[in-house]
């Protein structure tokens, strides 16, 4: 049952990429071409659509636990926390929670550590990218 279950979430997810992907906006030179800023979305959402509808017909296998499935779940919760972020505090703050965060799941406790790496990653992508390349990044 929670084989079928998770195959039926999958599915849905990849569905409603799909509807979502119908949905974004081409310029008009470029709604003619073959290949767009749809088609590698579109790729994405059928192809874990045809999987779960693939793996439907397999005889599922006794699925046991696993005891990382608790760190699994909260390196998904820090991941969802970042989206969250995302608005409110913009990309650099952002990424720097998320790798404090996980840095913190996988068991590092040292100050400088955390501190070096939840900062200093963020400063430097932040240097990169919208003071040396002069992007900037819409968040």
């Amino acid at each position: 049952m929670v084989y079928r279950s998770i195959l039926v979430a999958l599915f849905a997810i990849g569905a409603g990429y799909v509807l979502l992907t119908s949905q974004i906006v081409l310029d008009p030179w470029s709604e003619m071409d073959a290949v767009n800023s749809r088609t590698l979305p579109y790729i994405y959402g059928l192809g874990l659509m045809l999987c779960a509808f693939g793996l439907a017909w397999q005889k599922p296998q006794k699925v046991t636990f696993s005891p990382r499935l608790l760190p699994l779940t909260l390196v998904c919760l820090a991941i969802v926390v970042f989206i969250i972020l995302l608005p409110f505090v913009g990309l650099w703050w952002s990424l720097g929670t998320l790798l404090l965060l996980n840095m913190l799941l996988m068991g590092e406790r040292r100050l400088p550590i955390l501190l070096g790496m939840s900062l200093g990653v963020p400063l430097a992508g932040w240097t990169l990218v919208e003071k040396l390349l002069e992007m900037v990044i819409p968040l």
